[in-house]
C-alpha cells in the first residue's frame, strides 16, 4: 500500500468519533494488488455504518463499526477475535502522521473498474505515489473523522478534508521509488453495489475473543 494510502486508512484506527459521511454505500470493491512480482487481490465491503476489510490470509478480516467506534481483527488461523478499541491521539500525533509528506490535487481525472476519479500525488522522502480517489464509495465506517475533531481542525491537512467529504475511496494507487520506476500497483478490478448480508460484518462463531493486544500498535 503505498505511504499515501497508508496515511488514509491509518486515520481510521484513530478511534474517532463517527460521523455522516457523504456518499455512504452498499456494496463490494475488489482490489488487484502487484509488488515484488507478486499478485494478491482483497475485498472490502461496506454496509451502513459497517466497513470489512479482507486481509492477505483466507478467513482473516477487519471490521470497523462508526455507530460504536469500535472494531475488531479475526485471525483464522489463530482462531481467534482482537477487539480493538477507542483511541483518541492527541493533536501531536496526528500531524507526525503527515510529517514528510506532501499532498497535491494533480487536476486530472480517470476511471477504475467504470467509476470516476481524481488523482492525487503524494511525495516523501522515499519516493512518490498516486492515488486516484472516487466519490461516493465508502461510508462513515472508513472515514470517522474530522467534522467534530476532538483534537482540533487545524490538526488535518486540507487534502484530507477535501479526499473525505464526499465519502472518497481510492480506487488505485501508485507507488515509484525515487527514480521514479514503479514498485506496486493497487487498482480496482470490480466494483459491485448490493445488499450484503450481516453475518458478513460479525465475528464467526467459536472463535475466543480478546482484547487488544500490543501486537496491533
Amino acid at each position: 500500500m503505498t505511504l499515501l494510502a497508508v496515511a488514509l486508512w491509518g486515520l481510521i484506527w484513530l478511534g474517532y468519533p463517527s460521523l455522516v459521511v457523504a456518499g455512504s454505500f452498499e456494496g463490494v470493491v475488489v482490489m488487484k494488488r502487484s509488488s515484488d512480482g507478486e499478485v494478491s487481490t482483497h475485498k472490502t465491503y461496506f454496509k451502513g455504518e459497517k466497513m470489512r476489510a479482507d486481509g492477505e490470509r483466507d478467513g482473516d478480516y477487519m471490521v470497523w463499526d462508526s455507530t460504536t467506534n469500535e472494531g475488531f481483527v479475526v485471525e483464522s488461523h489463530e482462531r481467534s477475535v482482537t477487539i480493538l478499541p477507542r483511541n483518541y491521539p492527541k493533536s501531536e500525533d496526528v500531524k507526525k502522521m503527515f510529517e514528510g509528506t506532501t499532498v497535491t490535487k494533480s487536476g486530472k481525472r480517470r476511471k477504475v473498474a467504470g467509476y470516476p476519479c481524481e488523482i492525487y500525488v503524494g511525495k516523501d522522502d522515499d519516493g512518490t505515489s498516486e492515488v486516484c480517489v472516487a466519490k461516493g464509495i465508502s461510508n462513515a465506517a472508513f472515514y470517522g473523522l474530522l467534522s467534530s475533531d476532538p483534537v482540533g481542525g487545524g490538526s488535518y491537512p486540507s487534502w484530507v478534508r477535501d479526499i473525505i467529504k464526499d465519502g472518497g475511496f481510492p480506487l488505485r494507487e501508485i507507488e515509484r521509488d525515487e527514480s521514479g520506476k514503479e514498485a506496486s500497483r493497487e487498482e480496482a478490478i470490480h466494483i459491485k453495489a448490493q445488499r450484503l448480508g450481516d453475518s458478513l460484518f460479525a465475528p464467526p462463531a467459536g472463535y475466543r475473543m480478546r482484547e487488544y493486544a500490543p501486537i496491533m500498535k
